[in-house]
């Protein structure tokens, strides 16, 4: 962007999706300057005045975006809202003494939607006030209750097969590791020693399976059995967006998400002869952050994203 008393334009310019920063250029052309250093989303640069720039930008772990401004000649950025707000969008008006944002109204996002063996309840985590709390709910969302409030959780939980305990991911001193919930009111248990995530029980209930840390671009799937001894799985890495896995009836195939950041689709890999293949195909707009399969196969529940946004005006100081 550029305003008529500017001696520079203002762009965004770095690697898409997310690895991006504001630079300007003289109308005359040279060098180009970068003039910050979020190495985010950056998007919305607008001039108020000579001097005053704003613009939105996330942080480098994803979170915003936030509304932002900055001297152009001290090169400082401030964040104007220190609150929990986010911001999609921001205009200003001709004489720079108001901005139009659009404010980001996020649903509360459930994380991992897991279907027990009979099909009778769905257990989730969802984050309220802070807190990471493990809910299990009857599969017609009636009757909601929280099984569990003291883990950081991470991930998507698992329940066992006997439908007694849920497994799941929980940070254990930086580092996420597979906790057994008992639903009988038995504290917590850590289940897997090492790096795990996404557990996915087989279903006759002999062993689990999980992911491990990320390598570069893939990840390893590895398993463990009932009694948290070593089980034997025939060598399976995948590529990342496809984190989370589920069974298919009988135990013989992995149902995962495969696709671009914010666009996947269900995939099946057949464990015994390593073929795949696409199950769905889904509109650009349906982002999915996690599914489940009912025990006949018939049926999958999705986690979708959603967000909605409110037309905010704000007026500015004046000097």
């Amino acid at each position: 962007m550029w305003s008529p008393d500017s001696k520079f334009i203002y762009f965004v310019q770095g690697s898409l999706p997310d690895k991006l920063d504001i630079w300007r250029i003289t109308p005359a052309g040279g060098s180009p300057q970068r003039i910050t250093s979020h190495a985010g989303l950056v998007t919305y640069p607008i001039l108020l005045d000579q001097r005053t720039l704003v613009y939105l930008a996330s942080d480098r772990d994803g979170s915003g975006p936030w509304l932002y401004s900055m001297d152009v000649e001290r090169r400082i950025p401030h964040r104007l809202t220190p609150g929990p707000d986010r911001y999609t969008s921001v205009a200003a008006s001709v004489d720079g003494r108001r901005l139009v944002v659009t404010l980001a109204r996020p649903k509360q996002i459930l994380g991992g939607p897991a279907l027990s063996s009979d099909g009778r309840y769905i257990a989730f985590s969802a984050r309220q006030h802070g807190k990471t709390l493990l809910c299990v709910m009857q599969s017609d969302g009636t009757n909601a209750r929280v099984v569990a409030d003291s883990l950081d959780l991470q991930g998507d939980p698992a329940w066992a097969p006997d439908g007694q305990s849920i497994a799941s991911a929980a940070n254990d001193h930086g580092v996420p590791r597979l906790f057994r919930v008992s639903l009988g009111g038995h504290p917590p248990a850590r289940f897997v020693q090492e790096y795990s995530l996404d557990p996915a029980w087989a279903p006759d209930g002999r062993f689990v399976v999980y992911s491990g840390p990320d390598i570069g671009t893939t990840f390893s799937v590895k398993a463990v059995a009932a009694d948290a001894s070593a089980h034997v799985l025939p060598p399976l890495t995948l590529t990342r967006g496809a984190r989370h896995i589920a069974f298919l009836s009988g135990g013989r195939a992995l149902v995962l998400l495969r696709g671009e950041i914010q666009h996947k689709n269900l995939w099946l890999i057949n464990l015994e002869t390593g073929t795949e293949r696409q199950l769905t195909n889904l509109t650009p707009d349906f982002d999915i952050h996690g599914f489940d399969i009912s025990p006949d196969g018939r049926e999958v529940v999705l986690e979708r994203e959603q967000d909605l946004a409110d037309m905010v005006l704000l007026d500015l100081p004046r000097p």
